[in-house]
């Protein structure tokens, strides 16, 4: 038999697109016995039995011919009539509907129709785990956008605004969402749409779990916002609300010349979609109002149970607001999610899915469904409860967590003023860098609070503000007698104005926020780190941020634009108490160099940012050292240079990777202490 090279034949995208991380661990599960499987998105209930005498019936009368493309014109009919009663938004029947074969289908429709090759389309992540090989089949750049549980995993306007480019032509709404449970509010989606009017782009919603929201607030479609409709794919189906898994029905509703393509696309691809699901499914819309409300109802009470659940054998978890997962952190266990999910079905038996197959920044996390029987879930708690308490048994540990705690720079700096207590009031703008320390925590130590460092220098008694930051953290959680290990791996330079005592303070508080379950407000957060130091609250949250009155005063920005920053520490030190007497004699309170950098950063501006770098204390201290390697950076092609807080840290910002570290070979011979770094969007974050 001859060998026949199939490489050559198959598509290269194709090969590139990661088989689904859903499908393996149910895969996995079907293999084994007694295994509990809380991995896949399916109702446990059965199609109300009016929805499936429908599609019987359908079959006894011999109904089983083609439909037209588009679907009956009954079920299209239906679909306009329930999102006119649901979401008071009209459509044409004729025109603006089309059923497909599930929402899957629908998604892909609408991508292939609307994007062209290098056609740029942002995706939230966490997300179906659809899109993104969605927009790679159709030759377009997929652009993720991280959203986060201390947001609700909502993607707010600075994030939306910060990946918005040139190329930019669509934006993926995956809410309610999958995996996290997160959701849109109204005054959410109209930030969006703001947006979404002044950079003319048009939107996918994926509404598939609209109708499986909790609290209180219905869920609100984003065709429902001015001015949307016309600029809005809505892709939902059946497969949930109705517990129609099997029948696979979804429809499209947009502006008629979008679903006029799609619907070409779709009759050379598919022609039609199921002729029984599609009768069963106008049954289904016409009375199965009072099911979906019992099935939503019952969702939610598995909700709490698993969430409570959760939270009580000591995992993190966001309290989801629709569809039917819950995404818990796993860090403190200090496992990946693949090898946790690993472990636990095959120590367990219970399938779970790791975070990551819903796009990078899952890491840390699992999706566990509850369209599953109280019963099922109560036994698969339990598993997981015994599970967790292994791990945390190994090595005679309770919990250990890793933390990244991000230097930080100022590229502005004014001292605008001083209170009667002596502390001067500030305008900063102030930014994350990716050279970090990192800051591990554990409990279950010798003695209350023991710290450990790399560097002999660095006290571990009350003088380590790791050390006053515990402190500060147990006092304000009323925690009584605890016993916590810390321990400092320092890489950030000492005294160097980076902040990187107050990045390890600030690593300490998200550690144990987690690590006790106290799931802390920003505002509880900002007043501990501000007991510890000015700059700990923006510390914790990091980013890009102007901070105002003493430093704790914070305001997100958008993400500084792409460069590469280098910083140079020379072997000098500075007494940042020293700085500001220097600065009180010299009066230095009127400069206005903030508002312009902050404005640049709005803009989107790196080379404007860099014209804005100022620092008041290079005024007042006038340090030689400075002066020169700012010169040095400047001749190697740095847009800027500045130093950074007291000092003597300077920083010069590059477009080019290969100048920065040109730059950096340079300084080597001049400073032992030298990074080629980049911006970072977040501050401190568990990573173990």
């Amino acid at each position: 038999m001859a060998v026949i090279d199939y490489q050559q034949f198959m598509n290269d995208r194709i090969q590139k697109v990661k088989p689904s991380g859903i499908r393996r661990f149910f895969d996995i599960a079907n293999e084994m016995d007694h295994v509990i499987s809380l991995s896949i998105g399916e109702p446990d209930f059965s199609t109300p039995w009016h929805v499936r005498q429908a599609g019987i019936e359908s079959l006894e009368k011999g109904r089983t011919w083609y439909t037209p493309n588009r679907g009956f014109a009954e079920l299209r009919q239906e679909i306009c009539n329930y999102f006119q009663r649901r979401f008071h938004v009209s459509y044409d029947a004729s025109s603006d509907v089309l059923v497909t074969v599930g929402g899957s289908e629908a998604i892909d429709l609408a991508i292939r129709t609307i994007i062209a090759p290098g056609d740029e389309v942002l995706i939230p992540q966490p997300c179906f785990v659809c899109y993104e090989p969605m927009v790679q089949m159709a030759q377009g750049v997929p652009v993720i956008i991280e959203t986060k549980e201390e947001n609700s995993f909502r993607l707010t306007p600075e994030e939306l605004l910060s990946h918005i480019s040139p190329k930019t032509k669509m934006l993926i709404l995956p809410y309610p969402n999958n995996p996290t449970g997160g959701v849109m509010r109204r005054q959410d989606l109209e930030k969006v749409a703001e947006i979404v009017r002044e950079r003319n782009l048009f939107v996918l919603s994926d509404e598939i779990y609209g109708e499986l929201t909790y609290g209180g607030e219905p869920h609100v479609s984003f065709a429902e916002v001015q001015d949307m409709k016309e600029r809005t794919v809505v892709i939902s189906g059946f497969s949930k609300a109705y517990a129609m898994t099997g029948w696979r029905l979804g429809y499209a509703l947009g502006p008629s010349p979008i679903i006029g393509q799609m619907t070409k696309l779709h009759q050379y691809a598919i022609m039609s979609a199921p002729t029984t699901a599609q009768y069963a499914a106008i049954e289904a819309l016409k009375n199965g109002d009072e099911d979906i409300e019992y099935m939503r109802r019952q969702y939610d009470m598995r909700r709490r149970l698993l969430v409570d659940g959760l939270r009580e054998m000591g995992l993190s978890c966001f309290e989801p607001e629709g569809a039917f997962y819950v995404f818990p952190c796993i860090k403190s266990t200090g496992l990946s999610s693949e090898e946790f999910c690993e472990r636990l079905i095959y120590s367990e038996r219970v399938a779970v899915v790791p975070g990551t197959a819903f796009g990078e920044c899952g890491e840390g996390f699992i999706r566990v469904s509850y369209s599953y029987s109280l019963k099922h879930l109560t036994e698969a708690l339990g598993r997981m409860k015994r599970f967790v308490a292994s791990l945390r048994n190994e090595g005679g540990e309770k919990m250990k967590l890793t933390v990244n705690a991000p230097a930080k720079i100022n590229l502005t700096l004014d001292i605008i003023g001083r209170r009667n207590d002596g502390y001067h009031l500030v305008k900063m703008l102030m930014q994350s860098v990716d050279v970090c320390d990192t800051v591990t925590v554990w409990d279950d130590a010798d003695s209350p609070i023991q710290v450990f460092c790399n560097r002999e220098e660095i006290p571990v008694s009350e003088a380590n503000t790791a050390y006053r930051a515990a402190q500060a953290f147990f006092e304000a959680a009323k925690i009584e007698n605890p016993c916590i290990g810390i321990k400092i791996k320092k890489r950030i330079p000492m005294a160097a104005g980076l902040a990187g005592g107050s990045a390890d303070a600030a690593a300490v508080i998200v550690a144990l926020d987690r690590m006790f379950e106290t799931r802390l407000s920003e505002a509880e957060l900002t007043d501990i780190g501000e007991r510890v130091g000015a700059d700990v609250p923006f510390c914790i949250f990091g980013g890009t941020m102007l901070a105002e009155g003493i430093g704790t005063i914070l305001t997100p920005l958008p993400d500084l634009p792409d460069c590469y920053i280098v910083l140079s520490k020379p072997e000098i030190s500075v007494s940042t108490q020293k700085a500001y007497s220097l600065a009180d004699k010299h009066l230095l309170w009127e400069s206005p160099e903030t508002d312009d950098a902050v404005e640049a950063v709005c803009n989107g501006d790196i080379e404007e940012v860099a014209n804005c770098i100022y620092n008041k204390f290079e005024k007042v201290l006038n340090l030689p050292e400075v002066a020169s390697i700012k010169r040095m950076m400047l001749e190697a092609g740095a847009l800027n240079a500045g130093m950074s807080g007291s000092g003597p840290t300077v920083f010069g910002i590059f477009k080019d990777k290969g100048m920065a570290e040109g730059c950096a070979r340079s300084l080597e011979e001049y400073c032992d202490q030298v990074f080629v770094c980049r911006p970072v969007s977040k501050g401190c974050e568990i990573v173990d």
